[in-house]
């Protein structure tokens, strides 16, 4: 019976806001709970993943820096951790064909690493190579190196084999080493 005071019409208005609201309810939630999710992979991806990028400069020493005499004849990039790799790497750098071998510099080896670039056979003089930084980036060591190449010089053929040997804080980490040539007119 419809005694048309409007309360039909009313009671037909608030329960449809009652359905609306009911079913407003799992849409709340479903975007709280997708907030949440943003929320902490952000959070999650910062630490993990952002904050595993960041770059640290290495403090580095040089142990033997030169453009002379080595006797490695290829381009060769070296990661030393212990006594007896350094031993066997300065003997056959520097003295290949001799018994009477110098003791290569003291290094501590529980506390460093040492890394070692050799530019492998120059056909004149001018020629070096010269690590420039060391960086921690993430879980990773990288050596910059610079080969230094002399152009248009007229130099005497002097055949040489630059390196440089440095030695860092003691690192595991794997090591990159970005490469980079120079020329320069004399």
């Amino acid at each position: 019976m419809f005694c048309g005071c409007g309360s039909h019409y009313v009671t037909q208005k608030l329960n449809e806001r009652r359905g609306q609201n009911r079913s407003m309810v799992p849409r709340l939630l479903l975007i709280i709970i997708i907030a949440v999710f943003i929320a902490v992979g952000g959070v999650f991806a910062y630490q993990f993943g952002a904050g595993q990028y960041r770059e640290t400069a290495i403090q580095f020493e040089t142990v033997a820096w030169g453009s002379g005499f080595s006797s490695i004849p290829q381009s060769q990039r070296v990661v030393i951790n212990n006594q007896s790799e350094w031993t066997t790497l300065w003997r056959q750098a520097f003295c290949p064909n001799s018994n009477t071998c110098s003791d290569p510099p003291t290094v501590n080896f529980t506390a460093s690493t040492v890394i070692a670039v050799f530019f492998g056979f120059a056909p004149s003089n001018g020629y070096k190579t010269n690590v420039t930084q060391v960086m921690e980036i993430g879980s990773t060591v990288h050596v910059s190196v610079i080969d230094a190449e002399p152009r248009n010089c007229g130099e005497p053929q002097i055949i040489l084999y630059p390196f440089h040997i440095i030695r860092i804080p003691k690192n595991q980490s794997p090591v990159v080493f970005e490469e980079r040539v120079s020329y320069f007119d004399c």
